[in-house]
C-alpha cells in the first residue's frame, strides 16, 4: 500500500467518535424510532415465512440438474427438469461456474444462496441509502435497517430468493462496477463483462459504462469475451450448440404471455391473447424504448447521476428483452432510490416511490393473471393488471428525474491518474519530511542538554540547527 494510502486511511480512534455519535443519536432517538426497523424485520420474516416454499429454489434445482447431466457427459441443453419443461437457458460459461452444484446437496447449495441473496441485498441497500439519506438528514445505519425489510418484501426479490436464482449475485457485479466507475478505478467494467459472459441481459449497461469511461466498456467487452472462449476451450461442442441454435430458441424459457413475464413481449402477447410475442409490434416497441430509455441512461450518466443511470439502464434492459421474468425486476430498488432523494427538493416523486413500492410488494400479476389465451375474456384491465410492472418499468423510464451530480469521479487511469498519483506521492514525502525535522530536533536537543551547558556553546548549536532545518534539500 502507498504511504499516501497509509496516511489518508482513517484509524480506529478516528472511527471511535463516529461510532459513539452514531449510539447517541439512537438513544436520542428514544425507544419508538428504534423500534421501527425492529417491526419491518419482524414483519419481513413473517411475510417471508408465508412465500419461503412457494418457488422451492426451483430454478436452483434446474442449474444442479442440468450440470449433473452435463458433468456425465450428457448434452447440457437437452435437460429437461423432470416433470417440466424447462431446462438450462444461460451461456456455457455459467454451467462451469455453477459446476460445483453436481456434487454439493441442494439444500446447502440453497443454503449458501439464501446467505449470499442476504448479503447481497443488505450491502446494495446500504450503497443506495449513502446516496438518499444525507439528503434527507438520515442517519445511513438507521435508513438501511429500514429500507432492507421494505427491500425483502418486494416481490423481484421475494421471487429470486424463493426460486434460487442468480440475479442478484450479477446485480453485485454491475453495482460494484458503478461504485468502482466513481472511484476512478481501472477495474471498472470487469464485474459487467462478467455478469454477461453468466447471463446476457447485464450485457446492456456496457452502453451506460461506455457513455461515462469508454476504457470501462472495453474492460466489460473483453472480460466477457475471454470468459466467452474460455467456456468454448473447455466445452466447444456446448458452445457451438448454445451460440448458433440454442440462444434462438424462446421456447425453452416458457411461453410469453404467462403474467410472469414483465417484458414488452409478455404485454403484447397478452393483447393479442398469444402464446408468442407478435414480432412486427414487438420489435418497433424495443426500437422506441430502447431508444428513450438509453438515451435517458446515457445522459444520467454524463450529468455524473450514476444512481440514475444505473436504474434507467436496468429498467430499459428488463422492458427490451425477450423475457423478464418478475424475479428479473430488481432495478425497481435504485429507481425509487432515485425517486427518495429527488423528494428531498420536490415531494411529488415520494408519492411515485410509495406508489412503486406497493406495486412491486403487492405481487398484483399474480393476483388477476387468468387462463393461458383467455387474458381478454375479462376484459382490458385484466391485462392492465397483468401486466402492472410492465407498465410501471416503462413509467418510471419516462419520468425518473436524472440530476446533475457535482464531479466526484477521479482521474481515469492514464495520464490523469499519473497526475493523481503524483500528487499524492509528493504530499506523502512532504509529510515525512515534516516528520523526520521534528525527530531529528527533538534528538538534537536532548543529546546536547547534558553535554554543556555553556550559553555560547548552546547559541552555536541552536544556530546551527536553525540553518540545519531551513535547508533540507541541501542534505
Amino acid at each position: 500500500m502507498a504511504p499516501a494510502d497509509l496516511l489518508s486511511r482513517p484509524t480506529t480512534a478516528h472511527r471511535l467518535p463516529r461510532l459513539h455519535a452514531a449510539l447517541e443519536a439512537t438513544r436520542a432517538r428514544g425507544w419508538r424510532s428504534v423500534s421501527v426497523p425492529v417491526v419491518l424485520a419482524v414483519a419481513t420474516l413473517l411475510v417471508l415465512a408465508r412465500f419461503a416454499d412457494d418457488h422451492g429454489s426451483f430454478d436452483l434445482g434446474v442449474y444442479a440438474g442440468a450440470v449433473r447431466a452435463w458433468s456425465i457427459r450428457a448434452p447440457l441443453y437437452d435437460y429437461v427438469q423432470p416433470g417440466t419443461p424447462y431446462g438450462f437457458t444461460y451461456p456455457p460459461f455459467a454451467a462451469l461456474m455453477m459446476l460445483p452444484l453436481a456434487v454439493l446437496p441442494l439444500w446447502f447449495a440453497h443454503t449458501v444462496n439464501v446467505i449470499a441473496d442476504g448479503a447481497v441485498i443488505t450491502a446494495t441497500t446500504w450503497w443506495l441509502a449513502c446516496r438518499v439519506a444525507p439528503r434527507h438528514g438520515w442517519s445511513i445505519w438507521y435508513a438501511t435497517a429500514c429500507a432492507v425489510p421494505v427491500v425483502c418484501l418486494l416481490e423481484p426479490v421475494r421471487d429470486t430468493v424463493g426460486f434460487g436464482q442468480v440475479n442478484l449475485l450479477l446485480v453485485a457485479l454491475v453495482v460494484a462496477d458503478v461504485e468502482a466507475l466513481r472511484r476512478g478505478s481501472r477495474w471498472a467494467g470487469v464485474g459487467t463483462g462478467l455478469a454477461a459472459a453468466v447471463k446476457l441481459t447485464p450485457a446492456v449497461f456496457i452502453v451506460m459504462l461506455a457513455a461515462s469511461r469508454p476504457r470501462a466498456a472495453l474492460n466489460a467487452m473483453a472480460v466477457g469475451a475471454l470468459a466467452t472462449v474460455a467456456a468454448y476451450v473447455a466445452a466447444p461442442g456446448t458452445s457451438v450448440r448454445f451460440w448458433t441454435s440454442a440462444l434462438f430458441d424462446t421456447s425453452r424459457v416458457g411461453r410469453a404471455d404467462y403474467a410472469a413475464n414483465q417484458a414488452l413481449s409478455g404485454v403484447l402477447a397478452r393483447l393479442a391473447d398469444s402464446p408468442t410475442r407478435p414480432l412486427v409490434p414487438w420489435l418497433v416497441a424495443v426500437v422506441l424504448v430502447a431508444a428513450v430509455g438509453l438515451t435517458r441512461a446515457v445522459r444520467a450518466a454524463r450529468a455524473g447521476d450514476d444512481l440514475g443511470a444505473l436504474a434507467l439502464t436496468g429498467l430499459t434492459g428488463g422492458l427490451i428483452s425477450p423475457i423478464s421474468w418478475i424475479h428479473h425486476l430488481w432495478w425497481v430498488v435504485p429507481a425509487v432510490a432515485v425517486l427518495l432523494a429527488a423528494g428531498a427538493q420536490r415531494r411529488r416523486w415520494l408519492w411515485l416511490a410509495g406508489a412503486t413500492v406497493l406495486l412491486f410488494a403487492s405481487s398484483l400479476p399474480d393476483h388477476v393473471h387468468t387462463r393461458l389465451g383467455q387474458h381478454l375474456a375479462h376484459g382490458p384491465l385484466t391485462v392492465v393488471g397483468e401486466s402492472s410492472y410492465a407498465l410501471m418499468c416503462l413509467l418510471l423510464v419516462l419520468v425518473l428525474p436524472v440530476t446533475r451530480q457535482p464531479a466526484t469521479r477521479q482521474p481515469e487511469a492514464g495520464g490523469g491518474a499519473g497526475a493523481a498519483l503524483r500528487a499524492r506521492a509528493t504530499a506523502a514525502l512532504s509529510s515525512a519530511i515534516s516528520l523526520r525535522r521534528k525527530v531529528v530536533s527533538a534528538v538534537w536537543i536532548a543529546a546536547s542538554w547534558p553535554i554543556s551547558r555553556n550559553d555560547g556553546a548552546m547559541a552555536v548549536r541552536s544556530t546551527s540547527l536553525a540553518s540545519w532545518n531551513s535547508t533540507p534539500s541541501s542534505r
